[in-house]
């Protein structure tokens, strides 16, 4: 793997991400993105408002994000990337609750959705309501990537981001599958033990706390992040099924989308096509096809952008790598194998020439931490 890089003084700097060689980890955020839209402005009152029961300053917590009060904010008006993960870091900080985002999903309530939370009962089916709303999620998240598959036996929701790391990474994945899990919980009205809740990632310290707030089958350490539910209740009648209102609401939703919806940079898209393939990476004509543009084309926009389509894949193959080796319990091997390398040997050879460690020494140092 033939990486360009840079030193600065304790830092490598591949494209527009750093690494502290002192710390052996990645930046939980890209810099590049951080003036990217992420949320709905509404959700920050949500937060402070979970600060504020657990002990917290909330005035404290939106000062030091550089936000301002958002109790009547726009919903339609965002926070970005930067101040999103800055305020994350500070209600971790502040409350000293590493489980926080499980509770922060269930504390935003159905109705904060607005419209979309009434109308979203008038569609003939679950499974249809959760078909509109990937539509609405384009009009309040921007950093969480939701996917919908059929399969024989269950329905699948598909979730990840491809923004953040570490224990913001965590955070973020906790947050919106709990509070999936209360929306299908208000949709339904009923209790949703059938439905298996799957996460790439290592069970943490406070696993018990997941049980308590999914009460749910979960997975740990599993391929994708991802909710099943079973065929009979993503395919359940809603009592308050309306479809002209349903209808209604899904020409308005449209009709917001094509007005304020902007578009990706092309480094954040090819970013997301690569990231969230998981090592099996397509190639730079399959990722232009995919996002409906010449291969010509996407290398002009990320070079005026100020990178390469190898620059991103490289910056998204570490990632991954810092990713698994801190959050799983995958062998160096099968790291290797998910990250696209011959062997665990090209895979070692190529971090090192990186880093200056192996990746057994960066997990060591995360295990002693």
């Amino acid at each position: 793997m033939n990486i360009t890089c840079a030193k600065y003084g304790r830092y490598l700097k591949i494209g527009q991400v750093s690494w502290n060689l002192g710390q052996l980890r990645w930046s939980d955020l890209n810099p590049s993105f951080a003036n990217a839209k992420a949320i709905s402005a509404s959700y920050v009152q949500v937060m402070a408002d979970l600060v504020e029961s657990h002990g917290g300053d909330s005035n404290a917590l939106i000062r030091k994000a550089a936000l301002g009060r958002h109790r009547d904010a726009d919903p339609l008006s965002f926070i970005t990337l930067g101040q999103y993960d800055a305020l994350l870091r500070e209600a971790l900080a502040v409350t000293k609750n590493p489980a926080l985002g499980l509770f922060l999903g269930k504390a935003i309530k159905f109705s904060d959705h607005g419209t979309f939370a009434y109308s979203a009962l008038s569609f003939p089916r679950l499974w249809d309501a959760m078909k509109v709303g990937m539509k609405f999620s384009k009009l309040v998240n921007q950093v969480v990537d939701i996917q919908l598959e059929e399969k024989t036996k269950f329905n699948i929701i598909k979730i990840d981001t491809a923004y953040f790391s570490g224990d913001i990474y965590h955070t973020v994945l906790e947050m919106v599958m709990s509070l999936f899990c209360e929306i299908l919980r208000f949709m339904l009205n009923e209790e949703i033990s059938d439905i298996e809740i799957d996460f790439c990632f290592s069970a943490p310290e406070y696993e018990s706390e997941y049980h308590d707030v999914f009460e749910s089958k979960l997975k740990f350490n599993a391929p994708t992040n991802e909710v099943r539910i079973p065929k009979a209740l993503a395919n359940k009648p809603l009592i308050m099924a309306n479809p002209d209102v349903a209808r209604k609401f899904e020409q308005e939703c449209d009709k917001l989308i094509e007005k304020i919806y902007q578009p990706k940079s092309y480094h954040q898209l090819v970013h997301e096509a690569l990231y969230l393939c998981r090592g099996s990476f397509p190639q730079l004509d399959d990722v232009a096809e995919q996002l409906n543009t010449s291969p010509r084309t996407m290398r002009r926009r990320l070079q005026e952008e100020g990178t390469s389509f190898k620059q991103v894949l490289d910056e998204v193959r570490l990632d991954l790598a810092s990713r698994y080796l801190a959050m799983t319990e995958l062998s160096i091997g099968e790291i290797a194998e998910l990250l696209g390398y011959t062997d665990q040997n090209s895979f070692s050879h190529a971090y090192k020439q990186l880093t200056g460690y192996p990746p057994t020494t960066y997990r060591k140092q995360l295990d002693s931490a």
